[in-house]
């Protein structure tokens, strides 16, 4: 029995070995991409140098991943003009594909029977799933989709790429059709539509379409939906910014028309442009695709009611929460809000609270009203004491400063010190979750002796939280 039972063991080692899912590098491993995507197996990871690389790739229905090394900025695949510069084709049965950290540019499409013109210019989806993440897709141009096509029943989630400047017949930034997308944390921009509907984001019969944390901005249509439009396609939408979008026909932030039913909260659209509904239209018919109804929650929308075209026989449902006030950028191309917007804690009461923990703001990018704060500890003669700033600008300075003389005034340029000289001022560097620390030794002798601190936060230019403590 244990004669026969070693070979076994042995040889499910070897199957469990030759299964294990391994990492492999561009042009280390593999001279092209193409050919270490050939050769890998199913939930294999490749990983690309940088570089300029002149591929069109093809996936052939493999749940790899594909990554580059150092992000978009530093690898880029140029499709050259010779179709998609990325097809994916077919799905695996066990897991997604994942593309990530690319420049993809320059792809012309690959043609799709059912539309019977070339569609994907960047990337082209058809019966796959995929996770499409931290890529910049940009001047891709194709009949549909110019960005990226969804076709064919494919499985698709688009999140924090940046996707701009393609252009298309329809669905300048995105095509979809017949397909279930995810789209979180994008910036759709300068995309065009030169013959149809969608600037930015055009949407055929695709249920469960989910937008949410994009910023759609400056995208043109020759017709209807300048940032967005949809046929048949009930998308919901919740905290977008759609904002300086155009169309020569209708809705020039969005477009509905023929069954469906959007549901909008949580939003911005402003400053959008069409000759009929500025910022939305909601349209349709009873005897092709049927009638839309729209509904719409705690945004804020330019001219209010005016500022969406309802056809007849569609309507609009004004719910809870809505404003027409100005959202206050912090200016052009920068979509953060000041800090006296009325966007900020206007948002659904039921929403899950922004990352700061205050209520949910209007809009894309929320305001973060943390306060930087200083605090210390292990005050005690004879030890180490650890001063802390929090929620400071990341990736800047701060200052911290101590008194043992008193709490002040002392006038600065930021404010009062709430320190009486002499004092002493440490500068620091803020980390990117806007940390900063400073540790001293407390000599033995300074036990009972109060202490007061205070500090500054350089990128606010603005005064910390001042306090006060006696040494233990």
């Amino acid at each position: 029995m244990r004669q026969r039972l070693l070979p076994l063991l042995v040889s499910l080692a070897f199957a469990t070995q030759a299964t294990a899912q391994q990492t492999w590098y561009v042009p280390d491993d593999f001279a092209t991409i193409q050919s270490a995507i050939d050769q890998v197996r199913d939930s294999d990871t490749v990983i690309v140098r940088d570089g300029v690389y002149d591929e069109n790739l093809f996936f052939r229905g493999k749940g790899i991943t594909l990554k580059s090394e150092s992000g978009p900025q530093f690898t880029v695949i140029d499709g050259q003009g010779r179709g998609s510069a990325i097809a994916m084709i077919g799905s695996s049965t066990r897991n997604p594909a994942v593309l990530e950290g690319f420049t993809i540019l320059n792809g012309s499409g690959t043609f799709d029977q059912s539309a019977n013109i070339e569609c994907g210019g960047g990337i082209y989806c058809s019966d796959t799933s995929v996770i499409i993440r931290n890529n910049i897709i940009q001047s891709n141009k194709s009949g549909f989709g110019g960005g990226i096509a969804c076709r064919s029943n494919s499985t698709v989630t688009l999140e924090n790429n940046v996707i701009e400047g393609n252009s298309a017949n329809a669905g300048g930034g995105v095509s979809i059709v017949e397909s279930k997308v995810l789209i979180f944390s994008n910036y759709i921009l300068g995309n065009k539509s030169i013959a149809g509907n969608g600037g930015g984001i055009a949407s055929a019969t695709s249920p469960g379409l989910v937008l949410q944390g994009n910023i759609i901005s400056n995208n043109e249509s020759s017709n209807d939906g300048g940032g967005i439009s949809c046929l048949e396609t009930s998308p919901n939408l919740d905290r977008n910014t759609i904002v300086m979008n155009r169309a020569i026909g209708q809705g020039g932030g969005m477009a509905f028309y023929g069954g469906c039913y959007p549901t909008v909260m949580d939003s911005i659209l402003w400053d959008n442009s069409a000759p009929s509904g500025s910022q939305a239209a909601v349209d349709g018919d009873s005897w092709q695709w049927g009638y839309s109804a729209m509904r719409i929650s705690y945004s804020d929308l330019q001219g209010g009611k005016s500022g969406v075209y309802v056809a007849p026989g569609n309507s609009l449902t004004w719910a809870a929460g809505m404003i027409d006030q100005d959202p206050q950028f912090i200016g052009p191309g920068d979509w953060n809000l000041l800090a006296t917007s009325p966007c900020i804690d206007a948002g659904n009461p039921f929403s899950q609270l922004d990352p700061d923990r205050t209520r949910a703001d209007m809009g894309a990018l929320y305001f973060d009203q943390a306060t930087p704060t200083l605090s210390a500890s292990g005050l005690i003669a004879g030890q180490r004491a650890l001063v802390e700033i929090t929620n400071a600008t990341p990736n800047n300075k701060a200052h911290v400063a101590w008194s043992v003389r008193g709490g002040g005034p002392t006038p600065t340029p930021w404010g009062d010190a709430m320190l009486t000289p002499p004092y002493q001022v440490v500068l620091l560097s803020t980390d990117s979750a806007g940390y900063a620390s400073y540790s001293s030794f407390i000599p033995a002798s300074a036990s009972g002796i109060t202490v007061w601190l205070h500090g500054t936060d350089v990128g606010t230019q603005s005064m910390l939280n001042a306090f006060s403590t006696v040494i233990r």
